[in-house]
C-alpha cells in the first residue's frame, strides 16, 4: 500500500488528566526533536530535489508547539474533531454560531508530488471568533522528510465558551500560513484552522502509531477513536500485552510507565532503522 493519513478523535476534559499526558507525551516529543537536530541523512539527487519542492512556500513551524492560550481572529472549526455531533449541533442552534459551506475537496491539503484519488467532499465548518487552546504538537522525525506540511502529532485540548461541547475535544491547530496548504479558499483566508488531528505516513512508523494511541486510549483518552485503514488498528494486539503483563503486575502506574517506554524504545529502533536504509 501507498502513503496513509491517520486521523484521531477523543475527548479529555479534565486537566489532571490532561497534564500527565502531556507528560508522557514531550518524551516522546524530545526524542523526535534530538533527532531533527541532527544531520539530515544523505539523499539520492531526485530525493534532495523533491524534498525541496515540497518545502517551497512553507512557513517554518516550530518543531515543538506548547498551547496555553487563547486565541482569536477568523477561527474555521472542522466539526470533524467531536464524537458528539448532535451535542455540537445544540450549541450551534442555541448560541445562533455561523456555518460556512466548504466546498468539495476543500478540506484537503494540497501536497507536492501526491495525488489524492479521494477527494473529500462539501462540507459545512464553523466560524468563531476565539477559542481557548491546551496542550501541544510536534514534528514527527521522518529522515525522508517526505511530508512537511502533514507530518505533526497533536494533542491540543479545546474549551470554547459558545460550544461548550467542544472541552477537552483534541485538535489540530493550523495557523495562517499553514491554512494556505488547503483547497478551500474559505480556510486559505482564515486566520486559524481547527480540525481533528492527523499525520501523513509512507511505511514508516505506522503500526509503531497504533501502539501508541492504543497506550493513549487505555490510560488516558477511553473514547480515543483513531483509523489507519481501519479502525482502532492495532488495538486488540495491544489490550491482549496489556492485559498478560497486568495479570502478573497489578501496579496500574508501573504497566503504563513500561509500556511507554518500551513504545520510545520501538521509536528509536525504527527510525535508527530507517536511517540506515535512507
Amino acid at each position: 500500500m501507498g502513503s496513509i493519513y491517520v486521523s484521531w478523535t477523543g475527548s479529555c476534559p479534565e486537566r489532571d488528566h490532561q497534564d500527565p499526558l502531556l507528560g508522557f507525551l514531550s518524551l516522546l516529543a524530545d526524542r523526535s526533536i534530538a533527532r531533527l537536530n541532527q544531520k539530515p541523512s544523505a539523499q539520492l539527487p531526485i530525493q534532495e530535489w523533491m524534498t525541496e519542492q515540497r518545502a517551497l512556500d512553507k512557513s517554518p513551524v516550530p518543531s515543538i508547539r506548547r498551547w496555553n492560550e487563547k486565541i482569536t481572529g477568523n477561527i474555521v472549526l472542522n466539526p470533524n474533531l467531536t464524537l458528539d455531533g448532535k451535542a455540537l449541533l445544540d450549541d450551534v442552534q442555541k448560541n445562533q454560531v455561523q456555518m460556512i459551506a466548504i466546498e468539495p475537496s476543500g478540506t484537503d491539503k494540497m501536497e507536492a508530488f501526491c495525488l489524492n484519488l479521494d477527494p473529500g467532499p462539501g462540507q459545512m465548518c464553523l466560524s468563531l471568533s476565539e477559542l481557548t487552546l491546551y496542550g501541544m504538537d510536534f514534528e514527527l522525525f521522518d529522515p525522508r522528510r517526505l511530508y512537511p506540511n502533514a507530518n505533526r502529532i497533536s494533542f491540543v485540548f479545546l474549551e470554547s465558551r459558545e460550544l461548550p461541547s467542544l472541552t477537552g475535544c483534541l485538535a489540530q491547530i493550523e495557523h495562517q500560513s499553514q491554512c494556505r496548504d488547503y483547497g478551500s479558499n474559505v480556510i486559505q483566508s482564515a486566520d486559524w484552522y481547527v480540525s481533528a488531528p492527523e499525520i501523513h505516513l509512507r511505511y514508516y512508523l505506522e503500526t509503531w502509531l497504533d501502539s501508541m494511541l492504543a497506550w493513549v486510549k487505555c490510560f488516558y483518552i477511553s473514547d480515543l477513536r483513531y483509523e489507519r485503514y481501519e479502525e482502532l488498528s492495532g488495538f486488540a494486539e495491544f489490550e491482549s500485552i496489556l492485559y498478560s503483563i497486568s495479570q502478573n503486575e497489578p501496579d496500574t502506574d508501573l504497566v503504563k510507565n513500561a509500556l511507554f517506554d518500551s513504545i520510545l524504545e520501538a521509536f528509536e529502533s525504527e527510525v535508527a532503522q530507517w536511517c540506515q536504509e535512507s
